[in-house]
């Protein structure tokens, strides 16, 4: 019994022993499969992803790392890459997570601080949550419970690599071994080769392509070089072939030749088969093709002989149109153009080529171009053509200074023949100024004698003598018109104007005249002060420049018209001046139209549109006033004229009423100094006839002999200026102005500046003996009163 119980143990024990060794065994098997199913899947994995070429594609690595996972028999609810980039402030985190089941997500935020994925990638240590329902030291568990329904991951393993963390979590807890670990780990330093070897085969592949680069720069070095040479040989046998024909255009002083000579010499050369020259004018408005030529050739290919293109000869646009040419000569910059372009001339349409090349290049003169010179080739020609045009650009250069020095000779013979005809306007105008004497004096005498018979004549007389002194004004007032063209108008009456009443009543006749389309704009400070002048002449430069304005805005048809006046105050150094300013939206001018434009016939209008005395009349008046006007302008935005007057003190007087009282009598002897016997009659029967003593003389010598007898008695003097043997001026400077009557000068011509300082009024013939017996009696009681003040 004893021996049997003790066999009995004995074969428990073995049994026990071997179903022990037999489990060990079948686990050192197991586990060394696991092994070798790891060894062999993160070898697959290592030649997997070693095949990519980069990583950036951080989907297909994790698919590959979940390929790895599931040969090698580890269990698990998902896996991931948390790939860190350490150059952002802050640090940023992308994250790439494939499930089992399939579904994939990829966040990009930033890195927590204090995370355990922080703490991993931060101190190159595993971080193992064994279970987050029992410990959950980072705070993860509400996060995992919340984005990862129904269940939520118990355990979590992040493992550090070079460029972030492996993440892999299951629902289980405590679901990876030691094994696992270790192997995640040898995962982590598969993607740790894996990146260092994607970086060094990007370093290797930018280091091909600099080489590459090198190379090629170096083979279009080579390129370069050969078409350099090949260019400096073309340049030097271009410009040997042109510097004589350079050397002559700049002898020339004829337009014509210069053209010609430029578009026969680059044809026949064989630079271009085709040339067109258009040539800016003086003012740079406008510009117009003079040349065009073409050479084709014949059936047997030889050159026919050069052929004038008259098609496109007389074209002429304005430097602001759309047009390419004028493009070009607005610009400076050259344009070239491959087949039809909407900006040709539309008579250019059927000889152009869709396969043409067009060129347009701006020949320039101190960085102003002066002409456009035009040509064309196929496209296969094109590099050739442009290299030509850079080769012969000092030829250009010699052709604009030949093209400038023949403008500067022909404006210098214009100025040769304004000079001479401005001499032969200064004859004009000392034979019109002598025409004018006479004829004012003969309407003064008609003037005088029908003012005095209107007052006695019944009222059917008095009808016909009233139509006969408006047409007697009528005439003074065209003599005065042709005293100021040729300047020579006795001056500016001094007496206190409304210059925005003028300007209100120049506006009202405007808006009924001028072409419905045009916006007036009128701005009048209500506080503008007075002007000393002459209302009628100051009238007249308001009209002018207005007329003016008109006609800039009705020939620019590109905007809607538009004329703007401003009349205000303004104080410059502490003197008081009045602006006047009248501005236009029209197309504007140049600096070299602007510096001309009150020049006398200077226009821009077409002949028979304008005779350019105009604004010449507007800058006499303003200068007579001892006033200012100048032109602010611009191509393409409009037109400036600022008048500056110099405000006066007094306020405007109203114009004499029809019914003013009759002059006043008096008893003072009055000395008449007239040469023309009507006149003088008339005026002393006039003076007479109030009560006033006249003592008459024919001339300025005859005068100083009557002032000489009765030099106590004279208390005025009435001067005419033109007269024999001694003028009025001549007699003035022989009197002495502290023992001397007051003196009124009685003329049509202009007073030397010297003596105004010596008269004490001007009267303008014609007038009525109403204007000069007001007169008379103003400066006689002027002359008491200053003569009490002295006592």
């Amino acid at each position: 019994m004893t021996v049997s119980s003790n066999a009995s143990d004995d074969s428990a024990v073995l049994r026990e022993r071997l179903a022990s060794l037999e489990r060990e065994y079948r686990n050192e098997l197991a586990a060394r499969e696991k092994r070798q199913a790891c060894d062999e899947a993160l070898s697959a994995l290592r030649q997997q992803v070693w095949s990519m070429r980069r990583g950036d594609d951080l989907v297909a690595v994790t698919d590959a790392i979940g390929t790895c996972l599931t040969e090698a028999g580890i269990g698990r609810h998902a896996h991931g890459i948390n790939f860190v980039h350490e150059d952002d402030a802050p640090q940023g985190l992308t994250q790439i997570l494939r499930t089992t089941e399939g579904a994939a997500e990829t966040l990009v935020k930033d890195l927590k601080p204090g995370s355990a994925m922080e703490r991993c990638w931060q101190d190159r240590r595993v971080v193992y949550r064994r279970d987050l329902l029992e410990s959950d030291p980072y705070g993860e568990f509400d996060i995992w419970a919340r984005d990862a329904p129904p269940a939520p991951r118990r355990s979590v393993v992040d493992i550090p690599f070079s460029h972030g963390t492996f993440a892999v979590n299951s629902l289980e807890p405590d679901a990876f071994s030691n094994l696992d670990i270790a192997f995640f780990e040898r995962v982590a330093g598969v993607l740790s080769e894996a990146m260092q070897r994607w970086a060094d085969l990007g370093l290797l592949e930018r280091r091909n392509a600099e080489l590459a680069e090198q190379l090629r720069e170096g083979q279009r070095r080579e390129e370069e070089l050969a078409q350099t040479n090949h260019r400096l040989e073309e340049r030097e046998r271009l410009l040997s072939a042109f510097h004589e024909t350079g050397k002559a255009l700049l002898a020339a002083l004829d337009p014509d030749t210069i053209l010609d000579t430029l578009s026969m010499q680059v044809i026949e050369a064989g630079v271009f088969r085709s040339i067109m020259i258009a040539v800016v004018d003086a003012e740079a408005s406008k510009v117009c093709v003079v040349r065009a030529y073409n050479r084709v050739r014949g059936d047997d290919g030889s050159w026919e002989p050069v052929q004038k293109a008259d098609l496109a000869v007389g074209f002429e646009c304005d430097l602001d149109d759309e047009i390419i040419t004028a493009t070009v000569a607005r610009t400076g910059v050259m344009e070239v153009v491959e087949g039809w372009d909407d900006r040709y001339d539309e008579r250019l349409r059927e000889t152009t080529s869709p396969q043409a090349v067009a060129y347009f290049v701006p020949i320039m003169h101190k960085g102003r171009p002066i002409a456009v010179l035009g040509t064309g080739s196929s496209r296969a020609e094109r590099g050739e053509v442009l290299r030509r045009i850079d080769v012969l650009r000092p030829f250009f250069d010699q052709v604009a200074i030949a093209l400038y020095h023949a403008r500067l000779y022909a404006d210098l013979q214009e100025r040769e023949r304004q000079l001479r005809q401005m001499q032969k306007m200064e004859v004009m105008g000392e034979l019109t100024a002598g025409i004018a004497h006479n004829f004012n004096n003969l309407l003064q005498g008609v003037t005088g004698n029908l003012e005095l018979a209107i007052e006695e004549a019944t009222a059917d007389v008095r009808d016909r003598i009233t139509d006969a002194l408006r047409i007697v004004n009528t005439q003074a007032e065209l003599v005065r018109q042709l005293m100021a063209y040729t300047r020579r108008g006795t001056g500016a009456a001094q007496e206190p104007v409304d210059i925005g009443a003028i300007v209100e009543s120049v506006v009202g006749m405007c808006r009924n005249t001028f072409d419905r389309r045009i916006e007036l704009l009128c701005d009048i400070d209500g506080g503008c002060p007075s002007v000393l002048g002459d209302a009628a002449q100051l009238e007249q430069v308001v009209l002018n420049l207005c007329l003016n304005a008109r006609d800039a805005v009705t020939e620019d048809e590109s905007s809607e018209p538009r004329i703007s006046i401003r009349v205000g105050l303004q104080i410059d150094s502490g003197a008081r001046n009045v602006r006047l300013s009248i501005a236009d939206n029209g197309a504007g001018m140049d600096r070299a139209i602007c510096e001309r434009v009150f020049d006398p016939f200077f226009t821009t209008k077409e002949v028979g549109s304008g005779t350019g005395l105009g604004l010449s009349i507007v800058h006499g008046i303003v200068r007579q006033h001892q006033g200012s006007v100048t032109c602010d302008s611009r191509v393409g935005a409009g037109s400036t004229f600022h008048v500056v007057l110099p405000a006066s003190d007094s306020d405007a007087s109203e114009s004499p009423s029809a019914d003013e009282p009759a002059p006043e009598k008096g008893d003072e002897t009055i000395l008449l100094v007239e040469d023309e016997e009507a006149v003088r009659s008339t005026v002393a029967f006039v003076l007479r006839r109030l009560g006033y003593r006249v003592l008459v003389a024919a001339d300025g010598e005859e005068g100083l002999a009557v002032l000489e007898r009765s030099r106590e008695s004279v208390d005025l003097i009435l001067l005419d200026v033109s007269m024999p043997r001694m003028t009025g001026p001549e007699m003035l400077q022989r009197l002495d102005p502290g023992d001397c009557a007051p003196v009124i000068l009685f003329t049509g011509y202009a007073m030397p500046h010297e003596l105004q300082d010596r008269v004490a009024a001007v009267l303008e013939k014609p007038l009525g003996p109403r204007v000069l017996l007001r007169c008379v009696r103003s400066v006689l009681d002027g002359a008491d009163r200053t003569a009490e003040d002295g006592r």
